[in-house]
């Protein structure tokens, strides 16, 4: 398959190249889509990955998300839009996540992504939302945070993470298995070690110094469920 991705900043042509995806640049905003977006009127599958920057107001990123759909509806020849959402919808209290429990929204942010999520959904084109727990996988990325951090909070707190490499494929899946129904699943590792077990396991792996840990506060008990992508897709 050919595989076009896009991208804000031309210097990052370079790395979507290395990966064998043809890179366009395309800028989105409230008012529309700026650039060259039309390349992707021949795509038969489209994956919507629009990061919800940590700095990002809530609404920004659902007027972002509203702008995209917006264009999307008159792609009739598309026959699949994946979006890329998050776990971080249930609040971390929620002691079984499943895919169809019925939420509100317990922060701003968590109705933001609730409402992108709805906007994807009334799409026309088989919609799919894969909620991702937390990536991990980069060795970089894990060392930054065990060397920069103080003590890790809530020890015995069960890790809700799903490989990047599992999330990659099984995202692949949903953009090529049409049988697959439209909704929400959960894109989440079957394990669920305690925090601590994790990131000491992660420090011991990359030769660092075991992570100290503090006690304080209620640790959260949220475990998400994968049942129903598992059985989707026999993953």
């Amino acid at each position: 398959h050919t595989v076009a991705g896009s991208c804000r900043q031309l210097n990052d042509f370079s790395r979507l190249s290395c990966l064998g995806i043809l890179p366009y640049q395309v800028q989105i905003s409230e008012q529309g889509i700026i650039g060259d977006w039309q390349a992707f009127t021949d795509a038969q599958t489209v994956l919507v990955g629009l990061p919800f920057e940590k700095k990002m107001q809530p609404q920004h990123y659902v007027d972002l998300i509203k702008t995209t759909t917006d264009a999307l509806k008159s792609m009739a020849h598309i026959k699949r839009v994946v979006m890329w959402s998050s776990t971080s919808v249930y609040p971390d209290d929620l002691e079984y996540a499943h895919d169809e429990i019925i939420l509100n929204g317990h922060s701003e942010r968590a109705k933001a992504l609730l409402l992108a999520e709805s906007l994807v959904l009334q799409l026309p084109q088989q919609p799919l939302v894969l909620r991702l727990a937390g990536l991990h996988g980069d060795d970089r990325n894990s060392r930054r945070f065990l060397e920069s951090n103080g003590p890790l909070l809530f020890p015995a707190q069960p890790v809700n993470l799903i490989h990047r490499v599992d999330a990659a494929s099984i995202t692949s899946q949903c953009l090529s298995y049409f049988p697959i129904e439209s909704g929400v699943y959960n894109v989440v590792c079957d394990e669920h070690p305690s925090r601590k077990t994790f990131y000491e396991m992660r420090a011991q792996r990359l030769g660092l110094s075991a992570p100290h840990f503090s006690n304080e506060g209620t640790p959260g008990k949220k475990i998400v469920s994968n049942t129903k992508i598992k059985e989707a897709l026999g993953y």
